[in-house]
């Protein structure tokens, strides 16, 4: 389980800042912006859904490890997961392409929350890592006490 959990968490990150290494490269050239624009948005919305849904996977693998060894430390593993990532891409990669933006003249003058957003949304990851913490923990002693209490 371990194991699983190790080399999921590796592959995860792996293919994340792999990502977002390709979409700070993009926001480097300069020769084609609306196309450049268009591939990085594209990009940023792929990188919206996956993040959650790899968190979700390693939660749903954390449980495992829960259930049987009663860890808990695997939790704020897969909470510091989902904030390094959202962190690194709301608010770094967020704020480079809105100077890229701004640089290559594709800006009109809005300005940006997705810092915000992305504070707000790790702060929900930790909330539900810890309150699944909790739950797990609780069911866990709740099954070792019933099966003490049979012997």
């Amino acid at each position: 389980m371990k194991r699983t959990y190790f080399i999921l968490f590796s592959f995860f990150s792996l293919f994340a800042l792999a990502l977002n290494g390709y979409i700070y490269s993009l926001m480097l050239d300069h020769t084609n912006p609306l196309r450049t624009e268009e591939v990085i948005n594209s990009l940023f919305s792929l990188e919206r859904w996956t993040i959650p849904l790899l968190f979700l996977i390693l939660l749903v693998q954390t449980n495992r490890i829960a259930r049987e060894q009663r860890r808990g430390h695997y939790f704020m593993a897969s909470a510091l997961f989902f904030v390094g990532f959202t962190v690194l891409d709301y608010v770094l990669l967020g704020e480079i392409f809105f100077h890229y933006r701004k640089e290559t003249g594709l800006w009109q003058g809005e300005f940006s929350l997705l810092g915000f957003a992305g504070f707000f949304f790790s702060f929900i990851a930790v909330i539900i890592s810890w309150v699944n913490y909790f739950v797990a923990n609780k069911k866990g002693r709740r099954r070792n006490h019933a099966l003490h209490s049979d012997s």
